[in-house]
């Protein structure tokens, strides 16, 4: 049983008012880790997942937009090296950084195929469709 969380927590983010107070309070590490949290729950709840595709998607996009804004091109006195994102305005506290393992683990179900498939879906059977 479930209970539904991944489309709870998606009902939660999509929602305006809700979002831009979460959002405003993360910063980029803990959106990393919310969005990394939000892909394995929709890999475990796929059905979920299959359900709410298209708002998935727009949270995933709207966090890594968060996560976008402490990205550095470069290294500089004011940049520290991020696991995951490269150069980043923010050090990652301990915690953060012992979690990120984990993280990792959690965003690389993107590309496993159950989720490369639901993703891509209608773009992969246009191209095994056309001549």
């Amino acid at each position: 049983i479930t209970h539904r969380i991944f489309k709870r927590c998606l009902d939660l983010l999509t929602c305006e008012q809700s979002t831009r107070i979460i959002f405003n309070s993360l910063e980029g590490n803990y959106a990393l880790c919310l969005m990394a949290n939000l892909i394995q729950l929709g890999f475990m709840e796929m059905e979920g997942l299959v359900e709410n595709t298209t708002n998935f998607m727009s949270v995933m996009i709207r966090l890594l937009e968060n996560c976008h804004k402490y990205v550095q091109n470069k290294k500089s006195n004011l940049t520290h090296w991020h696991p995951v994102l490269g150069w980043f305005s923010q050090k990652t506290d301990q915690s953060l950084h012992e979690s990120m393992s984990y993280v990792v683990r959690q965003l690389q179900l993107l590309w496993s195929d159950k989720m490369i498939r639901l993703m891509f879906g209608t773009l992969l059977e246009y191209t095994e469709n056309s001549p």
